[in-house]
């Protein structure tokens, strides 16, 4: 049942558009995740969306490719504000 839910969630056009900005390179888009490797840091990054819980919108993150699996970011309102933490997270990695 919970596998039928996610493969109706449906990406905007405007989140689509915002997800295939220069900004990424686009590694994987399903219809429940896209997969996105940032060009400026090179980190991993998976933004999920999702019916069920308590955020709409899951991130999660691995600093290279060569890591297993990723871990668990934060959870975030809408897509945007997910583009929004992964830019600061750089911003951050870039400054350190």
């Amino acid at each position: 049942m919970e596998h039928e839910i996610l493969r109706r969630i449906r990406w905007t056009k405007d989140e689509r558009q915002s997800l295939k900005d220069v900004y990424f390179e686009v590694l994987r888009i399903t219809d429940r995740y896209y997969e996105l490797k940032s060009r400026n840091t090179g980190h991993y990054w998976i933004i999920i969306k999702q019916q069920a819980g308590d955020f709409p919108v899951i991130l999660y993150h691995k600093h290279t490719g060569s890591i297993a699996y990723y871990h668990k970011q934060c959870g975030v309102y809408t897509v945007k504000q997910a583009i929004i933490k992964i830019k600061k997270h750089n911003t951050y990695v870039l400054r350190r």
